[in-house]
């Protein structure tokens, strides 16, 4: 049986970057430009997410 986790491996990797640019967002909290441009990315990259598992989950049987 495969790892479940297998199967959402890019989603997986885009909830680390999440992860990665929150702690970018908190050591810039008073840098205005370094701050927005990691809050940018972070929304981007959550917005990306779902997309991504759907595609990953669309052709798995049991989804």
């Amino acid at each position: 049986m495969n790892c479940p986790h297998s199967y959402i491996e890019a989603g997986l990797d885009r909830w680390v970057e999440c992860h990665w640019h929150i702690h970018q967002m908190e050591a810039n909290y008073h840098t205005p430009d370094l701050f927005r441009y990691s809050l940018n990315s972070f929304i981007r990259a959550v917005k990306e997410i779902p997309q991504i598992l759907k595609m990953e989950l669309q052709n798995h049987r049991e989804y």
